[in-house]
């Protein structure tokens, strides 16, 4: 099992635990999902878990046979089409929430799309690589955010509080040491 998949698999075991111990059948939408790695994982725990992944290129769509449903393109112009016949348990947002253009507006919309105690789960660079706690800031300002692709905005646990405000849902998880010290990893409840 590779990296990602087992670091995938535990967190949603552990989220299927905690949330949704009851549900046979979990609704798993995976928002830029590349390899879709958290719909592979889905599958691998029931056969019966629909999975739905949308990304806005097409090149990883062949080789994730784990995903139902795929939807090419930007989320927010197929909102319909994602929301389908069904709200999710689970949205994964693995390196994506950092990129999005209008986030706030993006992820209301998403939150939406959320069953009533539905989960977000949410990963992203927190600093950039080298970053040491023990080092002076001036090292973080060093790093240019301007590059492709673009890293828009950047979280720590303070703007994941706000955006939970906003969204109208609760932090139930927030770890800053995700992927050794260089992601933050967040769980945000409806």
């Amino acid at each position: 099992m590779s990296l990602i998949t087992e670091y995938c698999k535990n967190r949603f075991d552990v989220i299927k635990q905690n949330y949704f111990a009851n549900i046979d059948v979990m609704n798993v939408l995976e928002v830029g999902a590349g390899f879709a790695w958290m719909c592979k994982v889905a599958k691998s725990v029931n056969q019966c878990n629909r999975t739905v992944a949308q990304d806005i290129s097409i090149e990883c769509r062949d080789c994730c046979p784990w995903v139902d449903k795929w939807v090419i393109g930007e989320v927010v112009d197929n909102l319909e089409i994602l929301k389908g016949q069904c709200l999710y348990h689970l949205i994964s947002l693995t390196h994506v929430i950092e990129h999005l253009p209008n986030m706030l507006d993006i992820m209301k919309k998403l939150t939406d799309l959320l069953v009533k105690g539905g989960v977000f789960f949410i990963t992203a660079p927190h600093r950039p690589i080298g970053w040491k706690e023990n080092l002076d800031i001036q090292i973080w300002q060093k790093w240019s955010y301007s590059h492709v692709p673009a890293h828009l905005q950047y979280f720590n646990e303070k703007s994941i509080a706000v955006l939970a405000k906003e969204l109208k849902v609760r932090v139930s998880f927030y770890n800053f040491n995700a992927e050794d010290g260089q992601a933050f990893e967040a769980w945000l409840q409806k």
